[in-house]
């Protein structure tokens, strides 16, 4: 179950790898909408349309490992309440989210950083281009540890409700559609 969602998160971040390019893109350079897609232009120009997907790796190497100690960690809670309520669904999300969000954040930082090197007519060439891993190790030279984990106030803020929000409505969802079948069930019985 887990590898299938995991192939699915792949996806996701394969598909809408180039709206977060253009969303980090423009915030690191405070730019319109207009001049982002213009520089992205002249970067698909000079490197093809390939170069829209750059921070793909880091960005999967974020979203792959937030799913799987997402998932496993908001399970994990639940098995501590025998009947958990929608509040208690509520603070596993957010918990389990905010446990994966800063696990992941270095990622998060390096995408950032991967993305917004483009910026200011810097094309960067397929042989300059760091790894991500010796991005995280450059980071970490020059910042410590709280260079990798820049930024985790607000990825808590935005993730945690986010993780609450999307839990309780899934698990209160399968709770009403589960009695509705129920109660379907019953009724075609007495039919």
């Amino acid at each position: 179950m887990l590898l299938a969602s995991e192939f699915f998160v792949v996806l996701t971040g394969t598909i809408t790898s180039p709206l977060e390019f253009l969303r980090t893109k423009k915030q690191s350079e405070q730019i319109k909408y207009s001049d982002a897609f213009r520089s992205i232009a002249k970067l698909v120009k000079v490197r093809g349309y390939l170069s829209l997907w750059h921070g793909w790796v880091p960005t999967t190497l974020r979203d792959v490992p937030f799913s799987a100690i997402y998932w496993t960690t908001y399970e994990q809670l639940k098995l501590l309440t025998p009947d958990p309520s929608s509040f208690k669904f509520f603070i596993f999300g957010a918990t389990a989210g905010t446990i994966a969000a800063v696990v992941t954040l270095p990622f998060d930082v390096i995408k950032t950083h991967r993305q917004s090197e483009l910026g200011g007519g810097k094309i960067i060439t397929r042989t300059t281009q760091p790894r991500t891993i010796d991005l995280l190790m450059d980071l970490y030279r020059k910042g410590g540890v709280q260079s990798l984990f820049a930024g985790i106030l607000p990825r808590i803020l935005k993730v945690a409700p986010a993780c609450a929000i999307m839990i309780s409505s899934y698990e209160l969802g399968k709770i009403y559609f589960s009695e509705r079948r129920i109660n379907a069930l019953e009724t075609d019985k007495h039919l």
